[in-house]
C-alpha cells in the first residue's frame, strides 16, 4: 500500500501572532509535492530505506497551526501520521546533493516558497510547510 504526504504551506502572521495558511491561486490550499519517498525520508524519516539523514524526525503538529491546517488534519484523522513541519530556512540548508529524485523538489518547490517569502517581505524563517502522511 502506498503512502502520501499532505503539505499546506504556512507564513508567520503579521505581528508574529501565529502562523497563516498560505492560498495560492487555482491550488487551494494544499502544496503539491507528490509521491517520493527519498523526500518523504529527507522531510521526516518516513519510508527511509534509503539510509538518508533526515531533517529531523517527525515533530508533531506545531502548537501555532493554522486553523486551516488544524481543520484539515482532523478531517483526516485517524489515517494520518508522522506530523510535521519545516520552514524554508531549513529546506534551504539541507544538503540536496545525491538526490536526484528530489530534484523537482529543490528546482521547482523551494523556489515557490523563496518567492512567496519575498513577496510578502518574509524571512525564511517565517516560511514553513506542515505535513502529515497518510496509510
Amino acid at each position: 500500500m502506498g503512502c502520501d504526504i499532505h503539505v499546506m504551506v504556512e507564513k508567520k502572521s503579521k505581528g508574529n501572532l501565529g502562523w497563516d495558511t498560505y492560498l495560492r491561486k487555482n491550488e487551494g490550499f494544499h502544496y503539491q509535492v507528490g509521491r517520493c519517498y527519498e523526500l518523504f525520508a529527507i522531510l521526516a524519516d518516513v519510508r527511509n530505506d534509503f539510509d538518508i539523514v533526515a531533517i529531523d524526525d517527525p515533530r508533531g503538529i506545531p502548537e501555532d497551526a493554522s486553523a486551516t491546517y488544524l481543520e484539515y488534519v482532523e478531517e483526516w484523522n485517524p489515517e494520518c501520521h508522522s506530523h510535521s513541519f519545516i520552514t524554508l530556512a531549513e529546506l534551504q540548508k539541507y544538503d540536496w546533493s545525491g538526490h536526484p529524485e528530489c530534484d523537482y523538489f529543490v528546482n521547482d518547490q523551494i523556489p515557490e516558497l523563496e518567492q512567496l517569502a519575498e513577496k510578502h517581505g518574509c524571512t525564511a524563517d517565517d516560511i514553513r510547510i506542515v505535513f502529515f502522511f497518510d496509510h
